[in-house]
């Protein structure tokens, strides 16, 4: 169910998500403010670091992964986001 809402939640990720695959938002964008802790984000080919302090953006029909150690995070997703809309990719 699409709807136009804008999302806002609160996560916490120590260790990698999803474990051993990629996600894929076919529908919502993600942006993510990095409250403490650090990690690895991984959209397609590219890595990069995040720490405190860091905002992340996950663009529709991008595959990426996080890797986190004690990563704590507000995210904003538009619209807001639904299971429908997310494709887990094994496999890569």
């Amino acid at each position: 169910m699409q709807n136009n809402a804008v999302g806002f939640s609160y996560q916490e990720i120590n260790g990698e998500t999803p474990e051993g695959a990629w996600w894929k938002n076919t529908v919502c964008e993600e942006w993510y403010f990095v409250i403490s802790g650090s990690g690895t984000v991984c959209i397609e080919d590219i890595k990069e670091e995040c720490a405190s302090g860091d905002v992340i953006v996950l663009p529709v029909n991008k595959k990426h992964k996080i890797i986190g150690k004690q990563l704590c995070m507000i995210a904003i997703t538009k619209p807001d986001w639904y299971e429908e809309q997310a494709e887990i990719i094994k496999g890569l």
